[in-house]
């Protein structure tokens, strides 16, 4: 019975501690099978923030090459 405006306080704060440059996009997956899909995940965050191009590539994939220490 959640709604996508529900996590907009959580979101925003992780973005605030954190900053943009250290967030990395992950989610409970199949646990959040009992409330949603994971694409109900994926909206909850997406529309949630409002991102740059350049910020969405770092919180789905950049951020944690960078901090992995990962090459592709």
């Amino acid at each position: 019975n959640w709604k996508i405006e529900n996590f907009k306080p959580y979101i925003d704060h992780c973005i605030n501690v954190f900053g943009k440059d250290k967030i990395m996009f992950g989610s409970d997956w199949p646990v959040c099978l009992l409330a949603g899909s994971y694409n109900d995940v994926y909206r909850a965050l997406i529309e949630n923030i409002s991102f740059t191009e350049k910020e969405l590539e770092d919180l789905f994939g950049n951020n944690a090459l960078r901090f992995y220490k990962l090459e592709i």
